[in-house]
């Protein structure tokens, strides 16, 4: 017989029960968060099951990250890019090798095995004959224009050979478009101005098309040269929505419209689906969009909402307006009577040239300062849209401000006030602002860039200007830094 008389009874400190009763907590909203995660997604693969996207999914995000699912921390944050793969939605994290997909249980785990970092942001991601590949992106203070492919088998990623180098890097300088029956890609991108490169050194500032063939991983011999008239300001870089069979359905000329690389043309949608798909974006912070047979699908992962919309070759009409032109090559001369009649002639004709498009600069100044008068975007009252139709104006449904998020519209309202008093916005105010002060100095740059022009493509999308809302320029103590303004012409427009 035991013998309990000196038995002491262990009883757990009060905080450490509160920590316990924390940690179930937490572990339970982590499990139905998980599970909620896993239903959602389940969703999404049934809807692309049914209706396989055509190529790309492309996506609106609200600041760095989408958000819109529960990632182990162990991960990061970082934009996501969205795949069907094998029937399976996989999630490639910017600017690394990594890719999730959820397990049975409804966590994320990884598909591959990479370690290395930091050279893929803004890259081109896409799935070809059941293989994931990345063209592109941007790391290490230079862009590149690598195709990589992911193998099941080693986990890895492995460098594509090709003919060569087209800096790729999406929302920044290129806009892309994966022709899916002709199995090539295009995409449109300027020469970035490299951040090693001195500022006095000849910036080109020519936009370019160019065609990978995937069959046989080679681009084109020579870039064609993009319609500056086409492809105005920078918003066609940033407000792509649907990789449709017809074309790209993307934002370009204060518009919604359909640009067809394939054919060298340009499209315009119907005025009322136009309209639909204008509010669609601007009403909807977080939003997946993918094109499948005559069908455009809409998911908004925050929401948990689904919609469609009926979309066929019926409802573009094409124009005769060429998206680019091959350059000429001018033949070697072959006498020095030839040299002296080319350099007559094109001295004639470059004079001849500066003089009408400085009469055309002329007026187009005189009419964008008209129309701006006409329609100046207050960040408190709705704005009104221009319409195919030179004579129709539509009257915007939200103003400008419900455009941004809560960042955009604080980072916007601290460099206007700034403005307004003749002082300029430091970096250091800005990285306040958008809350990255503790984060490294590399993803500080790339978060801050990222924010600051896509209030830029917002307020030329929503404006139907021209020019930038925000700029920058190097501070006087130190060349290596930035400082930040309001357009001298909008500054007192801007309220």
């Amino acid at each position: 017989m035991h013998n309990l008389d000196n038995f002491e009874v262990m009883i757990a400190p009060p905080f450490l029960k509160s920590m316990i009763s924390f940690l179930f907590v937490f572990f339970l909203t982590f499990c139905f968060s998980q599970q909620q995660t896993k239903a959602f997604l389940d969703q999404m693969e049934q809807v692309m099951q049914q209706h396989p996207p055509n190529g790309i999914i492309h996506y609106k995000f609200a600041s760095d990250t989408l958000g819109d699912f529960q990632y182990p921390v162990l991960y990061g944050t970082a934009r996501h890019h969205y795949l069907f793969h094998k029937g399976k939605m996989v999630v490639q994290l910017d600017g690394t090798g990594k890719l999730l997909r959820t397990d049975s249980t409804g966590r994320m785990h990884r598909l591959d095995s990479t370690l290395y970092e930091g050279y893929n942001y803004g890259a081109f991601n896409f799935v070809y004959k059941d293989t994931i590949f990345s063209l592109g992106g941007y790391g290490f203070w230079q862009f590149n224009g690598q195709l990589r492919y992911f193998s099941d088998a080693t986990r890895s990623w492995s460098v594509v050979k090709s003919n060569r180098l087209v800096p790729v890097r999406q929302w920044y300088n290129a806009q892309v478009y994966y022709d899916v029956e002709g199995e090539k890609i295009y995409t449109i991108y300027g020469m970035p101005h490299e951040e090693w490169v001195m500022e006095s050194v000849a910036f080109d500032e020519q936009l370019y098309v160019q065609c990978l063939d995937l069959k046989t991983k080679l681009w084109w011999d020579k870039p064609k040269i993009a319609d500056r008239n086409v492809f105005k300001g920078s918003g066609w870089a940033a407000m792509a929505m649907f990789n449709a069979p017809d074309g790209l359905i993307a934002f370009v000329l204060k518009g919604v419209k359909v640009i067809d690389f394939r054919n060298n043309r340009l499209g315009h949608i119907n005025l009322p689906k136009a309209r639909f798909l204008a509010d669609y974006w601007y009403s909807s912070n977080h939003l997946l969009m993918f094109s499948s047979g005559k069908t455009l699908h809409f998911i908004n992962p925050a929401m948990k909402k689904m919609d469609t919309l009926s979309f066929s070759s019926v409802d573009i009409e094409w124009t005769k307006i060429p998206l680019y032109t091959t350059p000429v090559d001018i033949p070697a001369p072959v006498s020095s009577a030839v040299i002296t009649l080319f350099v007559i002639l094109t001295g004639t004709s470059g004079i001849y040239w500066w003089k009408r498009k400085r009469t055309k600069q002329q007026c187009e100044t005189k009419a964008t300062n008209k129309h701006f008068e006409e329609s100046a975007v207050v960040l408190n009252e709705p704005e009104q849209l221009m319409s195919e139709k030179k004579d129709s104006i539509v009257q915007r449904t939200i103003p400008f401000s419900e455009t941004l998020t809560t960042v955009e519209n604080g980072l916007l309202d601290l460099i206007l006030k700034n403005s307004a008093a003749g002082k300029m916005t430091s970096v250091i105010q800005v990285n306040e602002v958008l809350g990255i002060a503790r984060k490294d100095v590399k993803s500080q740059n790339n978060i801050r860039a990222a924010t600051l022009q896509m209030i830029n493509h917002k307020f030329i999308a929503y404006s139907g200007l021209n020019d930038d809302l925000i700029l920058k320029q190097r501070t006087a103590f130190d060349k290596r830094f930035f400082e930040y303004f309001i357009h001298s012409k909008y500054v007192q427009k801007v309220k």
